[in-house]
């Protein structure tokens, strides 16, 4: 009986699957293709039919994962979002993030690394990006004006209402022994994310 073989394709995006739980968990710095090749159940050579080094399959983890939220941010900037669109956003940024949830960890490195590492310079490109996005939809809003530092202050909570819920996923599990990633628990808190930024939004 002959083995079936895998799609490039398919390869690809496990590879890209497993290297981003890889990243998340131990850094780029501490992240070897081995690892991820075992991960995958392929002799590390074969990474390399997909990808040049690990370098480009780091930035392709981040492409993969940062850039869907990056365009939801930047298509609510540039068609002057209102109310109601602003009340969506932190439920659209929680679903992004649950397609792809090691991005949180992702994203925690870039906040809490030194500037030096490899990753963190990388990744502070990504971050740098989608606040800056962030903070224009925010600004640009089609409702009360806000200055500055509220608008610091309510991306810094939204930042914490998304990635904390993937970061600190294993409290919910503590707490009521029920998987964040459950589709029923996600729309609890995509409502919870809703009423929380209305009441900032009507508060402005």
């Amino acid at each position: 009986m002959t083995q079936e073989r895998k799609s490039p394709t398919k390869t690809a995006d496990r590879i890209l699957e497993s290297a981003t739980e890889c990243f998340a968990k131990d850094g780029f710095e501490r992240t070897n293709l081995r690892d991820i090749a075992k991960k995958v159940g392929i002799r590390e050579p074969s990474i390399y039919r997909h990808f040049k080094n690990k370098e480009e399959l780091y930035q392709q983890v981040l492409y993969k994962g940062l850039a869907p939220v990056a365009e939801t941010l930047l298509n609510l900037s540039s068609s002057k979002a209102g109310p109601r669109e602003m009340v969506e956003i932190p439920g659209k940024m929680l679903m992004l993030y649950a397609k792809n949830p090691y991005m949180a960890g992702l994203l925690q490195q870039a906040v809490s690394m030194s500037a030096e590492q490899f990753e963190n310079q990388v990744l502070e490109q990504w971050l740098t990006k989608l606040l800056e996005t962030g903070k224009k939809t925010l600004m640009d809003s089609d409702f009360a004006p806000i200055d500055e530092i509220d608008t610091s202050l309510r991306i810094l909570n939204l930042y914490n209402l998304c990635i904390g819920y993937f970061t600190n996923a294993s409290l919910l599990q503590r707490l009521c022994g029920r998987d964040p990633l459950d589709p029923e628990i996600l729309q609890r808190q995509e409502r919870i994310l809703r009423v929380t930024s209305k009441a900032w939004i009507l508060s402005s």
